[in-house]
């Protein structure tokens, strides 16, 4: 067949059997929500009608990455002087060491790592 105005160059024709896709939605069975499906669809459906928002800075990082530099050249060093057999390969990252300083800092910082529990409602 002739493919349709505006397709564009290259374009190609796809016959679609119109009988077997009616066919195939004939078989699809409608599966009411009841109980805890329902209730699950009823909370899932408001927690996506809060607002959501994405936030964003930049941070520069070459004091970081001269030490992270630093200390993966230490620790070749050491390993290479080792008697040992070589470990894996460990690599000191950038996440490693945003990650120590998280830590650190959460625990000189321990009500960074808390949250507020309202008070029961009192009975009236």
């Amino acid at each position: 067949g002739e493919v349709g105005a505006g397709a564009g160059a290259g374009a190609r024709e796809i016959e679609v059997d119109v009988a077997a896709v009616e066919a195939e939605e004939a078989r699809r069975e409608v599966i009411p929500l009841r109980g805890l499906q329902r209730a699950m669809f009823k909370s899932m459906t408001e927690a996506a009608r809060v607002p959501q928002f994405a936030v964003g800075d930049e941070v520069r990082c070459e004091a970081l990455e001269a030490l992270r530099r630093v200390l993966s050249a230490d620790a070749a060093a050491r390993a290479a002087l080792s008697p040992l057999p070589p470990p894996t390969a460990a690599k000191i990252t950038m996440l490693s060491l945003i990650l120590k300083a998280l830590s650190t800092a959460l625990h000189d910082y321990p009500i960074m790592n808390s949250w507020v529990v309202a008070p029961p409602a009192s009975p009236s």
